[in-house]
């Protein structure tokens, strides 16, 4: 298996996504960032500042390095029609990087991710990881349906079939959750309580506390006790 596979997710935090429409399927397709976090490109890095509290549409900065230093070589406003917030309930499926010498950048380079969106072009897609002939494809599969429904299904409008984890000239396929690639997380949601550092086993505290509790009331059941005794009497 290819070392890339090994890579583990470039995002602990994503703050927004760019719609990627160079690419058929747009509306399912996403670039996804954090603000002042570079990340490298296949033609040097960029990195996204807030321009001011108040403005939401951050300042796109492409730099010639690949560490984002120096004087950025553009620098412009991304519009409304490309910045979105990260798609929450759909399923990342994908990741086509940007090109890099053996793919050895794995899914830490820019590139744009999958989803299971259902979306329209010409007709309804989505976007499915099939296993064909022993190998696992992210296939854009078509539909008559816009819910893209199973029985709405098309064979003759699927238009589009992309092996799995594999590296070609440079430029990385990933599918999440296949080839032993661990499944991708949805960056919009909120991340689990941290546990305590006391071990799951060490009820000490706990115990310390009921004994105390048991023992507090042993007084009172002898006085009810007395009670009931001296009304007998």
């Amino acid at each position: 298996m290819l070392a890339f596979l090994l890579i583990t997710l470039s995002f602990a935090k994503v703050d927004f996504s760019i719609v990627d429409y160079t690419h058929c399927g747009g509306k399912a397709l996403y670039r996804l960032y954090a603000i002042d976090k570079c990340k490298k490109t296949g033609t040097g890095s960029v990195m996204y500042t807030n321009r001011s509290p108040s403005e939401y549409y951050p300042n796109q900065n492409k730099y010639s390095k690949s560490d984002c230093t120096g004087t950025p070589s553009t620098m412009q406003v991304v519009g409304p029609q490309y910045v979105k917030e990260a798609p929450s309930g759909v399923k990342y499926l994908g990741f086509l990087g940007d090109k890099n010498v053996n793919c050895a950048d794995g899914d830490t380079i820019d590139g744009v991710y999958y989803t299971d969106a259902c979306f329209q072009e010409d007709f309804f897609f989505r976007y499915t990881i099939l296993n064909e002939d022993g190998k696992n494809k992210l296939v854009k599969r078509g539909f008559t349906s816009g819910v893209c429904a199973e029985d709405q299904f098309n064979e003759d409008i699927t238009t589009e079939r992309n092996e799995c984890n594999k590296c070609t000239d440079g430029v990385l396929f990933r599918c999440y959750g296949v080839d032993g690639v661990a499944a991708w997380s949805d960056p919009t949601e909120k991340a689990p309580e941290v546990p305590s550092d006391k071990p799951s086993g060490d009820h000490s505290e706990t115990d310390d506390e009921n004994n105390n509790q048991e023992n507090s009331a042993i007084p009172v059941y002898l006085c009810i006790i007395l009670v009931v005794f001296a009304v007998l009497i």
